[in-house]
């Protein structure tokens, strides 16, 4: 052990040798010493602190939701952590996946991923029209800034024009 220990675990090594039996022993020692096991509640803590951004992707989000229940003494069943992790989705995700229907983490990933297709389709949509123009919104000018017509068609643009091509 003291050729792969270096710094302070090399020092904690020389105060416990003579406890440790087994290689077992040494690796148990080494969790207690080095990273000890958070208490369940600061794990829920965790676990309900935040709730999924907008933007991020539900596959990451319940990965990092799973390592968290991974680290409980006591693991709830599947479908509590399913509960759990559910009420913690974004509201889009969670009006589009029905929760009585989901009974395993795959099924929860597969309609959740459906339903992040189906919001970005309707993003893009929305963005396409909002680029084009939507429909009854009038258009303003970019010469005089009245709404109802364009530059091509602006009145004031086209006096202005006439009047500098009759001055020349």
């Amino acid at each position: 052990m003291p050729m792969l220990l270096q710094g302070d675990a090399a020092e904690w090594w020389s105060g416990v040798k003579g406890r440790a039996k087994t290689f077992k022993d040494v690796i148990k020692m080494l969790r207690e010493a080095f990273a000890p096991p958070k208490p369940a509640w600061r794990i829920y803590a965790e676990l309900f602190e935040l709730k999924q951004g907008k933007n991020e992707p539900t596959d990451t989000f319940i990965r990092k939701k799973r390592t968290l229940f991974a680290q409980l003494a006591e693991v709830p069943t599947e479908s509590s952590q399913i509960d759990m992790v559910f009420g913690m989705l974004h509201p889009q995700i969670r009006e589009r996946v029905f929760s009585h229907k989901v009974k395993t983490f795959e099924e929860l990933l597969a309609d959740a991923r459906e339903a992040e297709l189906t919001i970005s389709e309707h993003v893009a949509v929305n963005t396409k029209q909002l680029e084009s123009g939507p429909q009854g919104v009038l258009k303003r000018c970019s010469f005089c800034g009245k709404k109802g017509h364009t530059a091509e068609s602006c009145v004031k643009k086209q006096n202005v024009v006439e009047d500098v091509n009759s001055n020349v």
